[in-house]
């Protein structure tokens, strides 16, 4: 999994947040106001934000069904 800097995190959108620790959780852009009403930057490019450590985002990944998953007529 590719991280991204949190400089380029947009909290309106949805992703996934890795937290220092190894989890990585996936982002509610309902969080966004909370976030930027109380999230700390930290040296390193680190976010302080609800207990957690953020060092890094990545997109969610996307998911394929095979053809034959996917119904036809509804």
């Amino acid at each position: 999994m590719t991280l991204h800097p949190m400089s380029r995190f947009d909290p309106s959108k949805p992703c996934l947040v890795h937290d220092r620790s190894g989890r990585s959780i996936a982002w509610s852009p309902d969080w966004a106001p909370t976030y930027c009403r109380y999230a700390r930057e930290h040296e390193g490019g680190l976010i302080d934000f609800d207990g957690l450590v953020l060092d890094g985002w990545s997109d969610l990944p996307k998911i394929e069904l095979p053809a034959d998953c996917v119904p036809h007529d509804i």
